[in-house]
């Protein structure tokens, strides 16, 4: 990321979150994560319908089953104190106009939760739920998540360990993301 601007508030908890996939052996209080949701609440959503839900689990075998089921958290899914499941209930919206939408909220809602847990002093890495209609169905079976609610990622959440390294990936020329 380009430095310009890295003196606003913002743009510091922009640079300071990354995807971590190295967690310290600390237990999470859940009161920081209910704090983070709270932020999370904030984002905007379609007409105010607020369909987003999180779905908290740090039972190291409950964890251990959810994250069976989704394939990008080999290797350091087992490190973190906390999994969050975001959803999006689609029942909020109208018909197929809106069939979107869910995900749309989901994703602001995503990353305000992303924001708010860095701001915590805590650190996240989302897991993408690109996984078979057998998959997502365990998976709203386990967490008793009600069938009008869409998975729209998992969250790994905790302190990062001391001294994790993690890389700064470059990101586009502006000129190729901007258009005026």
């Amino acid at each position: 990321p380009n430095a310009e601007g890295a003196d606003n508030p913002f743009s510091k908890l922009a640079l300071a979150r990354r995807s971590v996939r190295d967690f310290a052996e600390r237990d999470v209080p859940p009161t920081m994560i209910e704090d983070a949701v709270r932020v999370a609440q904030l984002s905007p959503s379609a007409c105010n319908r607020q369909p987003c839900r999180v779905y908290l689990m740090s039972d190291s075998a409950k964890k251990a089953q959810v994250l069976s089921y989704q394939n990008g958290n080999r290797g350091f899914g087992h490190l973190a104190p906390v999994v969050l499941a975001i959803t999006a209930d689609e029942s909020c919206f109208f018909d197929a106009s809106e069939r979107n939408q869910p995900y749309i909220d989901g994703g602001l809602f995503s990353m305000s939760l992303c924001y708010a847990l860095t701001s915590a002093g805590l650190a996240s890495c989302c897991l993408n739920w690109c996984v078979p209609v057998h998959n997502d169905l365990a998976v709203h079976k386990i967490l008793g998540i009600p069938g009008s609610e869409r998975i729209i990622m998992l969250m790994a959440v905790g302190y990062p360990a001391a001294g994790c390294h993690v890389p700064l990936s470059p990101r586009r020329d502006i000129a190729g993301v901007l258009r005026v």
